[in-house]
This record gives C-alpha cells, structure tokens and sequence, in this order.
C-alpha cells in the first residue's frame, strides 16, 4: 500500500496488504467513481439506491495518510447535515475523543478513544510524530480487520460562545501491532495501536482547495 520512498527522511514502516484483499473488495465493491452520500446514519447502505454528490477531485498527502475530498457541488445543510469546525489546537492527553464504532452496527454508534503513551506509540512506528500522528490505543473488543483501512472522523468538543460545540480533530488511520499478523490486518489484534491524521497541519491547504476562508472554517479553542 505504501513504500519508504514517499517520506525517505522518516524511514516509517509500510502497513502491508496482500492481494487477495484488495481482489475482495474490488469484486465486492467493483470498479466506479467516487460519490458522498450524506443526510443518514446508515452507513450501510446499497449503493445502487442512491445518488450522492459526485467528486471532483482527491488531494492525498501519501506521507501523513490524509485525503481532502473536493464535491463538484457543495452539500445541502440541514438538520441532519451539519458543518462542523477543524481544531487548530493541539490534543492533549486529557482531551476528550470518540469515532464511530465501526464493529458494531447497532446501539452506542461512538467509540471513546485515548490517547497512547509516547514511548509505546514510538517504539511501534519510530517517528510518528514527525508525520503529525495521533497515536491512540486498544479500545474494548477492537477487531483490526473491521475498519483496518480507517478514515472514520475523530471529533471532540470546545467551549465556544458559553456551549459544546463538536470540532474535527483528524480522521482514524492504520493500525500497528508487534504481531505481523495483525499489521497485514488477518487476524483480529487487541494490542494494536491505531496511528490517525490530524486534520490541524491541514487546515490551510483544505481552505485552499475549497476557496475558504480558514479562519471561518477553525478554531483555537482549548479542546475539552
């Protein structure tokens, strides 16, 4: 999936995928273009039922694993479709983090998250932080190979205006583990440590490719 040559300074490990799993997902999936769907908590849904926004195009930093996604029209806000603010402040130990519970389809659909001690998180993927990773750990019944590919939001909440108010901190990423099992994502590793993309070093070029303004689109306040 990836090679050292994209960050050669870093001397990062490659999170290995073997070929019958991307066969899988291309019979399963099949060949197409790129479509958002928004406006429902289904994240299930069958594909053929509904149109989506159609992309115009990908920026992907190979090199911190973060895509930013370009609608070539923008999304309808509603009350089920919601902007939310990027975090321009840095995340503490003490911050407050949830994602989607990808491995359970029913009931609670967040997922509390913490963050990883530095000398686990660098003795698994030296330089982590040199990507500007977030390194959490194991959560209860984590199952590596339900959401290995990752890109789920992060989000947290700010005190803005006397209120919570829900920001994006970045988005999950890969996972890695001691087990080379579980880094080609074959087996199900309660041990492993997740590494996600902070949306913070980012702000300036999705404001860039959105023709926003990203003092409109951020905030500095002091994460929860």
């Amino acid at each position: 999936m990836c090679h050292p040559s994209i960050c050669p300074d870093l001397g990062y490990q490659c999170y290995q995928f073997k070929q019958e799993q991307w066969g899988y997902y291309y019979k399963k999936y099949g060949s197409g273009e790129w479509r958002i769907v928004a406006g429902t908590d289904n994240r299930f849904l069958d594909t053929t039922t509904v149109t989506g926004n159609a992309v115009k195009t990908i920026d992907i930093n190979k090199c911190q694993n973060f895509a930013t996604i370009v609608l070539s029209e923008p999304l309808t806000l509603s009350d089920t479709v919601k902007g939310i603010l990027l975090s321009s402040s840095p995340v503490s130990q003490t911050t407050t983090m949830a994602t989607y519970n990808t491995t359970n389809t029913q009931g609670d659909p967040l997922l509390t998250l913490s963050q990883g001690g530095d000398d686990a998180c660098e003795l698994l993927l030296p330089g982590y932080t040199k990507r500007d990773f977030l390194c959490t750990q194991p959560v209860d019944k984590q199952k590596v190979t339900a959401d290995f590919l990752g890109g789920d939001p992060i989000i947290g909440f700010v005190v803005q205006s006397g209120a919570a108010q829900p920001v994006l901190f970045g988005v999950t990423g890969l996972y890695y583990s001691t087990i080379a099992e579980a880094q080609a994502a074959q087996t199900n590793d309660p041990t492993a440590y997740r590494y996600n993309a902070l949306v913070l070093p980012h702000i300036g070029n999705i404001a860039t490719l959105g023709g926003l303004d990203a003092q409109k689109i951020a905030t500095a306040a002091t994460p929860m």
